[in-house]
């Protein structure tokens, strides 16, 4: 039935349906409005559409409701259905949209869950509350803190504008905080102006964050003007990103403060002038060790000021400059502590004295604060002087006796030591208190040891003159020692026997200086007799020009001078790609086989430096040789020890003089090298002169065979025999001038040896006489009259001085030896590196008697201007030569020149002389130009004109008079540095300008052939 009919049919109840469904209507209508409201207030709730939906829903339904009053009275049921099917399809869609929610809605929380999580947010409000609280609290307590603090309290922003001002600060400056917060510093007098810069500079680093907090003090104004000091510390306050939020800036008043201080420092001021002018030394230490007080007294002590010492960690270094001194008074510093006083120590003051002072130390008594320790202290150097002249006195004695070099002692008659001093007890190693205390010194030393001493007791006893013996006793170094004894009788005032004083002196060295002396004498009158027969042989050798003979005779006397078991002459030289050792010539013992023959041997790189030097090659032991195939070859001939000996011939000849011992106990000793080594050089000059004589003998030979070429071969033979002449003349001198160093340095070396043995053996006679002067003023009359007959105490003048004379003489020989040795340069024929200033050097030592020779008013000057030279490979004897002929040249061109000048004298008269202001001089220059060595010898002599100097360098040209020059020795200069060097040598002169030659030598020579000159 519709339902409209029951309007029409009952309308009682009509009233029920419209009260019914206007009730659920407007509850419909409520629920979403509710629903509504609540979306609107919980945004943050999810699944809004839902809500939205149940609204529209409950809407609808209770939109049909409310249709249902109208249809009573209107039944448009069209309209009712239309309406229904809107309500279905909301119905339908909020159904869906349920099921679809369904699943997520249930993994919502729990009620429990929910009621745990709501406890839990309960519980973080609870505990953010009681922290806030705990915050509000200590912001209180901080408020209350800072605005009843003692110290002001300042806020400032990062702009300087007062954020924050206690109330200490209104009490301190005087202004309120409403006069001041807002406001920044320059706006109103705070700040006294000279202190403004220093304020601005410290907090501009609290801005800019260099700093994190400072200090600073500095003057301030109150309010009513009053000028206050006061001390600031100054904090930054950072937020989390670490920019600067405010500072804050405790204020300390120290106003009084300061006035304390200053009058403090009035009163160290006058402490201080106290302190400065005691009559008494006074310092003081900090905690740190260094002296911070010094007064006046100290300066005048020490010499040193105050500026030099307080605050100077090495003042003490300065005061006590022995480590170990200082080192022992700080430690006996701190054993004492700050409490003594008198107590001494020697001090070193700034001129070097040193002073004894005495110290006083109350600082524990009477402490000063800042002072760690502080002390007085009297300069007592002269009494401590006095008192140790005084001691020093009374030790004199004592300290004479025991530091004598003799023995010293003295006995009763029972034998009973009643003085003995320190040499003798040091000397038998037993000690004074043992001798002492024995009843008799025999118990002490032994009866067996003090035989010899009893007899030369009771010999003393009997006679009244000081007896003399030798004793022998044992030493603490166990070994017996001979002693020079003397013992006197010891008499008291009633002239009764009490004792004997006895004195010893230990003679041991001098009986073992007596013993080698004899032997040495024994050794060098052997050397002598060696010496003597070396030079007969090397007299033999220089006379025969037969290198057979030459030979035979270096061999033998050789092995018979050195008392050898064989000695040979072995030629080393290379044939056809192999070395070979050639046995020429021997001397032996009859029972040896024979060593005569040529053997292969390896090339002797391994002796090249003994070789090219002419060094004596000493074999001790055959196996020890490292070469395999020259210790097979002298193990073949039966060799146990050799002495080889290199010769080297101008012509470039190796050869050995080659000693032998078939017996290994023999060694080789230092003499016997030096001779063989002495055979060196005379037996090189012998072959080089047969070979020589043999070489101009098969030209002379070749000459006659050439008829057609006689007259070029005679002008080459006359031209050759005049250098070889020269050449042997320099030789000759070389071999003179090495032989005389040789004869001269050994006699020299003797003498010079033994002076300083003779100064110090005068000198302990001498000391040993000045004792006996000493303890016997008063000798015998015999000794008496031979001292007056000798004049003793001349001797004792003169006799040092007679051996320092003579020390000086033998160094003077020594000097002049090597000056001649090196100009000799024997052991140069060969190519090598050397220094040419040392070659120029000796030729001027050698010529150094000539350049001191007074030309007109003055010496040859010589002006050395060396550059910087290496090494120069050349023939060192060689170039010798050309130095000293280009000197010699030089010296004779000045004596031309200026020997013939007028002597100034004090009588002369200036209008009769011509007065010449020139000096003779010398100029050497050297350098080097690309590879070239560069030698420059100028004088300026007279010079020479240009046709003489074309002619300089021909053989036999000279412009000296006859008799004076050969005209040989600028020619074979010429040659030697052309034709052996691949140099050039040049003249460059004008006529009254004086000379000079230019020796210019490679620093490097190809290998070429030396030939002789």
């Amino acid at each position: 039935m519709p339902h409209g009919s029951c309007y029409l049919w009952k309308t009682s109840l009509v009233r029920l349906h419209v009260i019914s469904d206007g009730l659920i209507a407007l509850s419909y209508f409520s629920i979403p409005l509710t629903l509504l409201y609540f979306i609107i207030k919980r945004r943050d709730l999810r699944f809004h559409s839902i809500f939205i939906l149940f609204a529209l829903f409950i809407i609808a339904c209770g939109s049909g409701h409310l249709l249902d009053i109208w249809t009573i009275w209107y039944p448009n049921y069209w309209l009712s259905g239309f309406v229904k099917a809107i309500i279905a399809l909301i119905s339908v869609v909020t159904a869906l949209e349920l099921i679809v929610l369904l699943p997520r809605a249930l993994k919502l929380p729990s009620p429990a869950q929910m009621q745990s999580t709501n406890e839990r947010f309960k519980a973080e409000i609870r505990d953010r509350k009681q922290v806030e609280e705990q915050l509000r609290k200590a912001l209180q307590i901080l408020s209350f803190h800072v605005e009843n603090s003692p110290l002001v309290v300042i806020e400032w922003d990062n702009n300087f504008q007062v954020k924050r001002w206690s109330k200490r600060a209104t009490e301190i400056f005087g202004w309120q905080p409403e006069e001041i917060i807002g406001k920044y510093p320059t706006d109103w007098d705070f700040i006294v102006p000279e202190d403004l810069d220093q304020v601005a500079l410290i907090m501009s680093k609290l801005v800019d964050g260099s700093q994190n907090n400072n200090l600073c003090r500095n003057r301030n104004y109150t309010k009513d003007g009053k000028v206050i000091y006061c001390e600031w510390y100054n904090s930054g306050l950072l937020d989390e990103s670490g920019n600067l939020v405010s500072i804050f800036s405790l204020v300390l008043d120290i106003t009084e403060k300061e006035i304390a201080v200053r009058e403090i420092k009035n009163q160290e001021e006058r402490l201080r002038a106290i302190v400065e002018n005691m009559p008494v030394m006074m310092d003081a230490f900090d905690s740190e060790g260094n002296i911070i007080v010094w007064n006046r007294e100290c300066e005048k002590v020490t010499g040193y000021l105050a500026e030099e010492i307080i605050g100077n960690p090495e003042a003490m270094s300065k005061l006590y400059p022995n480590p170990e001194y200082r080192a022992l008074m700080k430690q006996k510093w701190r054993e004492r502590g700050n409490n003594y006083r008198d107590w001494q120590w020697q001090i070193t003051c700034k001129d070097g004295t040193i002073k004894t002072i005495a110290w006083s130390n109350i600082s524990e008594q009477f402490a000063i604060p800042g002072w760690q320790s502080w002390g007085t202290g009297i300069d007592i150097t002269e009494r401590e002087q006095t008192k140790t002249l005084l001691e020093q006195e009374k030790q004199s004695l004592r300290a004479i006796l025991n530091n004598a070099p003799i023995w010293i002692w003295r006995t009763n008659l029972q034998g009973k030591m009643q003085f003995i001093n320190k040499t003798f007890c040091d000397n038998v190693g037993i000690s004074e208190s043992q001798f002492l205390a024995a009843n008799h010194y025999q118990e002490v030393l032994g009866e067996a040891e003090s035989a010899n001493c009893l007899r030369s007791d009771a010999a003393c006893l009997k006679q009244d003159k000081i007896h003399i013996s030798e004793e022998c006793l044992p030493f603490v170094d166990g070994k017996m020692h001979n002693l020079e004894v003397l013992k006197a009788k010891i008499k008291d005032s009633q002239e009764e026997i009490t004792g004997i004083i006895g004195l010893a002196v230990d003679i041991t060295d001098r009986k073992e200086a007596q013993r080698k002396l004899e032997l040495s004498e024994a050794r060098y009158r052997e050397i002598a007799d060696k010496e003597k027969l070396l030079n007969s042989v090397i007299n033999q050798i220089r006379q025969s020009l037969d290198l057979n003979f030459i030979l035979e005779t270096t061999v033998n006397q050789a092995w018979r001078l050195l008392r050898l078991d064989a000695c040979l002459f072995i030629w080393y030289r290379q044939e056809k790609g192999q070395y070979v050792w050639e046995v020429v010539n021997q001397a032996k013992k009859h029972q040896l086989p024979h060593y005569l023959g040529k053997f292969p041997i390896p090339k002797l790189d391994f002796w090249r430096e003994e070789i090219e030097g002419q060094k004596i090659i000493a074999i001790e032991k055959i196996s020890a040789l490292k070469n395999p195939e020259m210790r097979e070859l002298f193990e073949s001939q039966g060799y146990k020890k050799n002495l080889l000996l290199p010769i080297l011939t101008r012509a470039g000849k190796r050869g050995f003089i080659v000693g032998i011992c078939v017996n290994e106990q023999r060694n080789w000793q230092e003499n016997e090298i030096e001779l063989l080594k002495a055979l060196a050089t005379p037996v090189a000059i012998a072959i080089d002169q047969a070979e020589l004589y043999h070489e101009s003998c098969e030209n002379a030979r070749q000459a006659e065979t050439k008829a057609t070429e006689l007259q070029k071969t005679l002008h080459k033979l006359q031209r050759t025999q005049a250098q070889l002449i020269q050449s042997e003349k320099m030789s000759s001198l070389g071999q003179m001038v090495a032989g005389v160093a040789h004869e001269i340095n050994n006699p020299v070396n003797f003498i010079y040896g033994n002076i300083d043995h003779a100064l110090v053996y005068s000198q302990d006679l001498l000391h040993l006489v000045e004792l006996y002067t000493n303890y016997y003023p008063e000798p015998v009359a015999e000794i008496k009259k031979r001292t007056a007959e000798i004049d003793c105490d001349f001797i004792k003048e003169d006799l040092p001085k007679l051996l320092e004379s003579m020390q000086m003489g033998a160094d003077r020989i020594r000097k002049i030896v090597l000056s001649l040795r090196n100009f000799s340069r024997l052991d140069e024929a060969k190519i090598k590196a050397v220094d040419i200033h040392e070659g120029i050097d000796n030729s001027l030592l050698i010529l150094q008697n000539r350049l001191k020779k007074s030309l007109g008013n003055s010496q040859i000057e010589v002006k050395k201007e060396y550059g910087n030279l290496p090494l120069v490979e050349c023939y060192p004897g060689e170039l010798n030569q050309v130095f000293m002929n280009l000197l010699s040249n030089a010296i004779d061109a000045l004596e031309e020149k200026f020997a013939s000048h007028q002597v100034l004298t004090p009588e002369s008269q200036p209008s009769d002389l011509t007065l010449s202001v020139e000096q003779p001089t010398i100029s050497l220059r050297t350098g080097t130009v690309d590879r070239w060595a560069i030698v420059r010898i100028g004088d300026n002599g007279k010079g020479m004109s240009t046709e003489v100097s074309s002619k300089l360098f021909d053989p036999f040209f000279t412009t000296k008079p006859v008799g004076k020059g050969t005209g040989l020795g600028l020619s074979i200069s010429y040659q030697i540095i052309v034709e052996h060097h691949g140099g050039d040598l040049q003249c460059i002169s004008e006529l009254g300008k004086g000379a000079e030659l230019i020796v210019k030598i490679p620093l490097k020579q190809q290998t070429r052939k030396s030939a002789s000159v």
